[in-house]
């Protein structure tokens, strides 16, 4: 994989970090955070936050102090309105996320194998906790369904469940949940387009990663 072009998106970090004003400070915050999830996406690790990527990464937080305090700080900033810090909290916690990124970026990219290996491993393998609670739901819900045949109110409970099937496989159900998916996408578009964090972040990535 292609070096990932870090000085360009680290100098804009350093650039609101030499403002010396809070706005500055919470702005290069929020970029350190934004351009450690783009490559951590853009390397193709599962996971639904950050954590989770980083442990596919490869990256513990086991014994990285400072790198706690930095997500701690990031949260606090992304969350709260009023938030104090000091020039020095916001050096600290910008040097943190730099040297966090520097780790990643040497790291390689997931190929589709390594891609589907993961997926296994996370939700399908006797090794994860995802994997016994979604087998417990399974059976859980079957088991409840043998339980409820045995009384009338249950019987009544299965011919709903049944009836809610039959309406869910339909072709109308399908076109609302199509309607609904492609209004929350547009919202999401929207905002997404209205953010403060202004940054270049995947074009920038994937144009230099194809070069």
């Amino acid at each position: 994989m292609a070096e990932f072009k870090l000085q360009e998106l680290i100098e804009e970090i350093e650039k609101h970090l030499a403002e010396g004003t809070v706005a500055g400070a919470k702005m290069a915050i929020l970029e350190s955070n934004k351009v450690l999830e783009v490559l951590l996406e853009s390397k193709k690790y599962p996971g639904k936050n950050l954590e989770q990527k980083l442990y596919w990464a490869g990256f513990s937080l086991k014994g990285k102090d400072d790198f706690i305090a930095a997500l701690a700080k990031h949260k606090d900033v992304a969350e709260k309105l009023e938030v104090s810090i000091s020039d020095f909290e916001a050096r600290e916690t910008v040097n943190a996320y730099i040297r966090v990124i520097k780790i990643i970026a040497g790291r390689d990219k997931l190929n589709i194998i390594d891609q589907m290996r993961n997926v296994f491993d996370m939700y399908f393998s006797p090794k994860s906790l995802l994997f016994w609670r979604n087998l417990a739901v399974f059976l859980g819900f079957f088991a409840i369904i043998k339980i409820l045949a045995f009384t009338e109110f249950g019987k009544n409970i299965t011919e709903s469940v049944v009836n809610w099937a039959d309406f869910i496989i339909g072709w109308q159900f399908l076109v609302m949940v199509a309607a609904v998916i492609t209004i929350v996408w547009l919202i999401q578009n929207y905002f997404a387009g209205k953010t403060k964090v202004k940054i270049k972040e995947d074009v920038k990535i994937k144009d230099y990663e194809q070069r």
